[in-house]
């Protein structure tokens, strides 16, 4: 079960069942500030774990996890969420950088090819101008299977490429994309659900819930 944490100046640390955009949750609502806010932060981790709670939904910036881990409660981890979406989160950079897909070459870098990197590469060859595939474990089969499939969009990488993408490994530039890790790096890009609730839509946590609980369909996704 996933469990919502609220900071509120009437907050109370009372659990309560709640229906958010279809998916359920057991909110609680915390009063934030003073010293006894861990304390307040503790107990609340407590009757989340107590309730069946094992990931928790937090405001934006909360950096107490510690005073949850104990109880085993952690984060939603949104990393399967953005690999899963790494063709249109590669696309909104590129558009950012004002880079017309038909003209860009793309990198993208890993340890071994996985499923969502693989996808990632099918989905970008008829849109983007050349894909480098660049993994130790798997690369060199997927780029032969690649230019069998789509032709010549697919080079040996280098550092002539309009964009890199790491699905894993080390290396990464500050411009480059991160889809792994405790902190991925989109850039500037932006994945929203404009139909959420203003203090909701941007929310990385709750849309990857959604997303996996297959709730995610009834709210259009963008990636700005």
């Amino acid at each position: 079960m996933f469990g919502r944490l609220l900071f509120s100046p009437e907050g109370r640390e009372r659990t309560e069942r709640r229906d958010l955009y279809g998916l359920g949750v057991l909110q609680i609502r915390v009063r934030p500030g003073g010293w006894r806010e861990k304390g307040r932060l503790r107990r609340s981790g407590k009757r989340l774990a107590q309730g069946g709670v094992r990931r928790v939904l937090v405001p934006e910036y909360f950096d107490q996890w510690p005073l949850l881990e104990r109880w085993d409660l952690r984060p939603v981890d949104p990393v399967p969420f953005l690999r899963f979406h790494a063709t249109q989160i590669v696309l909104a950079a590129l558009n950012r950088q004002e880079i017309a897909p038909e003209r860009a070459a793309v990198a993208l870098r890993g340890k071994r090819v996985d499923r969502d990197m693989a996808r990632c590469a099918q989905l970008l060859c008829p849109l983007v101008r050349q894909v480098a595939v660049s993994a130790p474990q798997g690369g060199e089969e997927l780029s032969l299977w690649l230019r069998r499939e789509y032709g010549l969009p697919v080079q040996p990488d280098g550092a002539e490429v309009s964009l890199a993408v790491y699905f894993d490994g080390e290396g990464a530039g500050e411009k480059d994309l991160l889809l792994w890790g405790p902190e991925p790096r989109l850039g500037e890009v932006t994945p929203q659900a404009a139909a959420l609730a203003p203090e909701d839509r941007e929310n990385l946590g709750l849309l990857t819930a959604l997303w996996e609980t297959g709730k995610i369909g009834k709210y259009q996704l963008e990636f700005t």
